[in-house]
């Protein structure tokens, strides 16, 4: 559909100086960035392995279990358990234990900034009125929301 869409300005220059702009970062920075998330990555790694180290009906009756006391709905618990029975099924266990350990490390990791720049914006007034702009943006950002 963007095929069809007409080109008023041509963007190829605008495209090639964001790339350089990306590529200058991952040159200069690059090893920085990489040594500040290593712990992530490997925070990552660890609970992924974990995961796929688990049987399989061993995470099936946790997550239904999860269901179950979050949702307080037999439909919702079965449900859950149905699924996750089917996603073994196809052969999709591990990608999905791989994505269960992307949530569950983005979760804590949010809960561990969010909840200390909370209380800080609770308590100045010029975090806050600094802070709830840069939030206000992130959440019409797709990749944030």
């Amino acid at each position: 559909m963007a095929d069809n869409f007409p080109e008023l300005i041509d963007t190829r220059a605008l495209r090639i100086a964001i790339d350089d702009g990306f590529n200058q970062i991952v040159i200069d920075y690059g090893e920085a960035l990489e040594i500040a998330f290593l712990p992530v990555l490997r925070m990552l790694t660890a609970m992924e392995q974990f995961l796929q180290w688990l049987p399989w009906y061993v995470v099936l009756i946790g997550l239904a279990a999860l269901t179950h006391v979050m949702a307080r709905s037999v439909g919702a618990t079965v449900g859950t358990a149905v699924m996750m029975f089917l996603i073994g099924v196809i052969g999709i266990w591990d990608a999905a234990m791989a994505t269960i350990a992307l949530m569950l490390t983005a979760t804590f990791l949010a809960v561990l900034i969010g909840i200390p720049v909370g209380v800080a914006m609770s308590r100045s007034n010029p975090m806050q009125s600094v802070t709830l702009p840069v939030l206000d943006i992130m959440q019409t950002m797709p990749i944030f929301v």
